[in-house]
């Protein structure tokens, strides 16, 4: 009987420690699916961002200077963001080891926006030809 009883002991603490391994994989996996949609929601944000710094009206020069400054610095800031978000990405840097694309991706929005931004900067400022002014705004709408 003696002997059973530590059987029994030991298959529940091997039990045990498979629900305590399959639940922290479970939270990893919640914690993860949660950050994809953050990251999803970051760059839904910053399309919108873009979208509006398109639609910005050239009759005040200084306030849309103003909006396209603050709107350029906050979509550096998204880029930052995701970056910062992708050091909690324990799944995608041990499981899927994607972290090199991943930040070569993020290194190539960067170098799209800034070009985006010199595009609009050249629309918004420099424009004072109804040539250059045409050439800046199909510059832009190349630039995503």
């Amino acid at each position: 009987m003696k002997h059973s009883i530590k059987k029994i002991f030991q298959n529940l603490n091997t039990y045990l420690l498979f629900v305590l391994v399959a639940a922290t994989l479970g939270l990893l996996s919640i914690f993860e699916h949660t950050l994809s949609f953050d990251k999803v929601d970051n760059l839904v944000n910053q399309k919108k961002i873009i979208a509006s710094l398109t639609k910005l009206d050239k009759k005040d020069l200084e306030l849309a200077l103003i909006l396209f400054n603050g709107k350029s610095t906050r979509l550096h800031q998204e880029i930052d963001k995701l970056r910062t978000m992708y050091k909690y990405a324990y799944m995608d840097k041990y499981l899927v080891h994607n972290e090199k694309e991943y930040l070569a991706d993020l290194d190539k929005l960067s170098a799209l926006t800034d070009k985006f931004n010199k595009a609009a900067q050249e629309y918004y400022v420099d424009t004072k030809n109804k040539v250059l002014e045409v050439k800046a705004k199909k510059k832009s709408r190349y630039c995503f």
